[in-house]
């Protein structure tokens, strides 16, 4: 709904499928950083981003520093897993995203993150449903796209671990209500 609201009222003819994706995710991480904050319009948004992340850079760690759940895959020679909750702050400051902000989630076992050294820094999110990990997002510093390379890379790693996007199930014709009830 929100985001159909923000189409009628912000038209933008160059406006296609996956940016309605990227906008609900980031329209989740900031909703989810700070509830009380209103969003007026898709630049406003993206405004709100660039703050959320500069409080989050502004912050020093502040303990525990907490150990995370078993990673459900291995580290590689490029790519390893984010282990612990200070490591997370750190890649959320080096990177200049909002990463940290899933650090709950990650606890609980619903997330995981990993570093990507090559072919470029990025940051990689899994997400944990039902049994079977999906690919979220990978994102090079302040929330670059990544490189074709990058992503074939990571195509590649993900096809040879059993890691599923959405449009997988999808695009077997498996009902997107099954993924999430079973």
């Amino acid at each position: 709904m929100f985001l159909k609201d923000l189409l009628f009222r912000f038209p933008n003819p160059n406006f296609e499928e996956e940016d309605f994706e990227r906008t609900f995710q980031l329209y989740e991480e900031v909703k989810r950083f700070s509830p009380s904050w209103k969003i007026r319009s898709l630049e406003h948004l993206k405004d709100l981003e660039q703050k959320m992340i500069q409080k989050i850079q502004k912050n020093e760690f502040i303990g525990p520093d907490q150990p995370y759940p078993t990673p459900p895959m291995e580290k590689e020679d490029w790519l390893e897993p984010i282990n612990s909750r200070k490591e997370l702050f750190l890649e959320s400051r080096i990177q200049h995203n909002c990463i940290f902000s899933y650090d709950t989630r990650i606890l609980e076992g619903e997330y995981y993150i990993y570093r990507i050294f090559f072919p470029e820094r990025c940051t990689l999110s899994l997400f944990y449903i039902n049994g079977d990990w999906y690919l979220d997002q990978i994102a090079a510093a302040f929330n670059k796209e990544a490189k074709a390379e990058t992503l074939r890379k990571v195509e590649e790693w993900r096809m040879q671990n059993g890691i599923f996007v959405l449009g997988d199930a999808f695009r077997l014709g498996i009902p997107p209500d099954w993924i999430f009830a079973r």
